[in-house]
């Protein structure tokens, strides 16, 4: 819950749980400053990672695969993001950043219905949308991108749980 401070580029900050020895998940509420590149990879079961704060480091955020992370925070001014194969990037942060989704990864808006923003937003893999309601944010997911959209490659997964269609009309 305290502030993570990466004074050199030359570090990377991993975080990162052990099979069969971490079997929860990682809260980081505290803001992220400096330089360093962020790697976030979890091979604990069934965990997630969740980075809020106030975040401002320069270097690039790494969703590895087989890990969900939910940003919740905000960031300005860091490197890019990108989402491997079989990693998720979900939440409802907002991020100047460009986010890269590669083939086999996704990007899904809050943790239920929420909004995620983007800085540009190259997505090759899934977006993984809850289709609830007719409000954006709180009945559906919605991706707010400040820049380009590239979906070459992309598919849309929804789910929906709650949205009842209306009555036909004449």
């Amino acid at each position: 819950s305290g502030a993570i401070s990466m004074t050199t580029a030359a570090h990377q900050v991993q975080f990162e749980g052990s099979n069969d020895r971490d079997n929860g998940s990682w809260n980081i509420s505290g803001d992220i400053t400096g330089v360093s590149n962020l790697i976030v990879q979890n091979t604990f079961d069934g965990g997630v990672v969740t980075i809020a704060g106030t975040n401002d480091y320069t270097g690039t955020t790494t969703i590895q695969t087989g890990t969900t992370a939910i940003f919740d925070g905000t960031h300005t001014g860091g490197g890019v993001y990108t989402v491997q194969n079989g990693g998720t990037l979900a939440g409802s942060g907002s991020t100047t950043s460009a986010v890269n989704v590669l083939a086999g990864g996704a990007l899904s808006p809050g943790t239920g219905p929420g909004t995620l923003a983007t800085g540009n937003l190259t997505l090759a893999g899934s977006l993984e949308v809850d289709l609830d309601g007719n409000t954006p944010g709180t009945g559906h997911d919605q991706v707010v991108v400040t820049g380009t959209v590239d979906l070459t490659g992309s598919s849309l997964v929804v789910n929906s749980s709650g949205l009842t269609p209306g009555a036909k009309s004449s």
